[in-house]
């Protein structure tokens, strides 16, 4: 019976990991020297023929600047963090928050993949969740996916489709470790009460519990004097979930982020991402750079730099549902249109 072989390549920067199988075809898989010696625990036993563990980011930029040179082209800037977002994107992101800097944002390809992600961090097998109903699907089903038992509290179109902070509390159990809401909501248009929004993030403090906030339409509220204060900037431990598709209004880039103030929740999250888009596309986090800062001038109660808002109408009723104007489905679609 034939056994598989290590065989040192010609170079003899790598080594081919040969497989009885098919040697030349399948079966023959290029891996990294240092990488196979380190596995296999023999880079001692080959250091005799020219084999030594490498620096694969050092390797890199060598091999990048070297080539440059020959070719009289200044080497370019080796950015090794552009999984988390570029410092550019990241440090404009933090600028539409009170008290986030660009360490506490993570970009994602869209907000559905940052949603994807952190909803299966955040929850697992055993948890119990409250999550805000009526709201953007997967919110729920993803922490349904997780397998934790979950919770919806609903938003009740007679209440005004207002957020009862009673009826929450009253769902919370010692084993609950998410509260997930959207606000301004989707698809009713609803903003939470500003002092009960406030109160939910002292409430979940106070029970060790996260909050995850879907924060993707802010800046589209009917009324600027709605909006409501970002939770990463109420808390330490929440999550606030935003994108360049709503107020923006440029799905097409691609570009999400999270902002929490727990560094190492970002670095979990950082390490799933590299399972799904790895990272962005340099252009669209340019030109999401542009927007964010280009964006209009500065409201203190509602971040450094916030996101373009619609004008004001003398028909225009305040952010929510309208009992006036048909179903919030409807008044929502036709206040997008009018901005």
């Amino acid at each position: 019976m034939k056994r598989s072989r290590i065989q040192l390549s010609p170079s003899r920067r790598a080594l081919f990991l040969v497989l009885p199988s098919n040697p030349r075809e399948r079966g023959a898989a290029r891996l990294p020297a240092g990488d196979v010696l380190r596995a296999l625990g023999v880079r001692r036993a080959l250091q005799p023929h020219g084999v030594r563990r490498a620096d694969p980011d050092r390797r890199r930029a060598a091999r990048a600047g070297h080539g440059r040179a020959a070719r009289g082209v200044r080497p370019a800037r080796s950015d090794l963090h552009a999984d988390l977002g570029r410092p550019e994107l990241r440090e404009a992101i933090a600028a539409t928050y009170d008290r986030v800097t660009d360490e506490h944002v993570l970009a994602f390809a869209g907000a559905e993949e940052a949603m994807f992600w952190a909803l299966q961090e955040l929850t697992g097998p055993g948890d119990h969740a409250v999550v805000t109903v009526p709201n953007y699907q997967s919110m729920e089903t993803l922490v349904l996916r997780t397998g934790a038992d979950v919770d919806g509290l609903v938003l009740a179109p007679e209440d005004g489709w207002a957020l009862d902070l009673d009826a929450l509390a009253a769902r919370l159990r010692p084993e609950t470790t998410l509260v997930a809401v959207n606000f301004p909501n989707n698809p009713t248009g609803a903003v939470a009460d500003r002092a009960t929004f406030i109160a939910l993030a002292e409430l979940c403090d106070e029970h060790g519990i996260r909050l995850f906030s879907d924060e993707v339409y802010r800046g589209l509220e009917l009324d600027p004097a709605r909006t409501l204060p970002q939770a990463a900037d109420l808390s330490e431990r929440a999550v606030s979930l935003n994108v360049m598709s709503k107020a923006y209004g440029l799905p097409g880039l691609r570009i999400g982020w999270l902002a929490c103030r727990d560094r190492a929740l970002l670095e979990r999250l950082e390490r799933r991402k590299h399972y799904t888009s790895i990272c962005n596309a340099g252009p669209s986090e340019h030109l999401a750079t542009i927007a964010l800062r280009t964006g209009s001038g500065s409201a203190p109660a509602t971040g450094r730099s916030s996101p373009p808002t619609c004008p004001s109408s003398p028909s225009s009723s305040p952010a929510g549902p309208s009992t006036s104007s048909g179903s919030p489905r409807r008044a929502a679609a036709s206040a997008s249109r009018a901005c």
